[in-house]
């Protein structure tokens, strides 16, 4: 009698764990389908993961943002409220609308477009055919800083130097002193910046008389291996200061008489 009541016990009691979801958590195994208390979330599936509880993942074409599977939409075009006009804007992974990419000639550096600046090593200036010398007071090479990185650096040029004067006035920051070549050739004076680096301006300082034009002449940026990297156009304007800004959006030659 007293083994009936045990088995009629344990009955009821598998009864009441049945009804109240309990043998789910027994006999469910990770990965099963359940079903969730309360409302479940649209365009999900749910799983039992590996406590045992009843958790959603989102359908194909759908991510979970604050608790919710909405449209994924990575990757799509969307319009920003301050945008870049040189830039594209589409979706990222969490639903915001983020600058992706940029024009031709445009790099995306963080929210920006930013004008894609030339890197070279050596910044060599070739005078025009058939000049009797190259003479030059001074050539800034200006890098993405604003800095002058040509200051301090290695200058040489050929064919040969006139007597008394250094390739390295070239770049000592004084305007009154010069650098010259002499000699039947290929007239050129070069830099070597040290390491490849971005160069946002080019100015030459040009103060001699007419027997000297920089007329014709052009400037040569070239790799640590004095590859060609960009050739400027031809300088055809005899002035006090020429520059050659990178960071324009149309670059060319500007003349200044300072």
């Amino acid at each position: 009698m007293m083994f009936v009541i045990i088995i009629v016990l344990l009955g009821f009691g598998f009864l009441i764990l049945y009804t109240q979801g309990y043998m789910d958590y027994f006999f469910l195994q990770e990965g099963d389908e359940c079903t969730p208390e309360g409302t479940p979330e649209t365009n999900a599936t749910y799983t039992i993961n590996a406590d045992k509880e009843c958790v959603f993942t989102c359908n194909s074409g759908y991510v979970k943002r604050s608790g919710v599977c909405v449209l994924d939409k990575t990757g799509e075009s969307c319009d920003a409220s301050d945008p870049d006009s040189r830039g594209s804007y589409t979706y990222d992974s969490v639903g915001t609308c983020v600058l992706s990419s940029c024009d031709d000639g445009y790099s995306k550096e963080g929210t920006e477009c930013v004008k894609t600046l030339p890197m070279a090593q050596y910044i060599r200036i070739e005078g025009p055919p058939n000049i009797e010398k190259l003479k030059i007071n001074e050539i800034e090479v200006i890098d993405s800083e604003g800095v002058n990185v040509a200051n301090g650096k290695t200058a040489t040029g050929g064919p040969e130097g006139v007597a008394g004067f250094s390739f390295n006035q070239l770049i000592d920051e004084d305007q009154e002193t010069s650098a010259e070549t002499d000699g039947i050739g290929n007239h050129y004076m070069e830099i070597d910046l040290g390491i490849t680096t971005k160069i946002k301006k080019i100015a030459i300082i040009h103060k001699d008389d007419e027997n000297s034009s920089l007329i014709g002449a052009i400037v040569r940026l070239l790799d640590n291996d004095k590859k060609d990297i960009f050739v400027t156009p031809y300088i055809n304007t005899t002035e006090t200061k020429m520059t050659y800004n990178f960071n324009a959006v149309n670059p060319m030659w500007s003349y200044t008489d300072a």
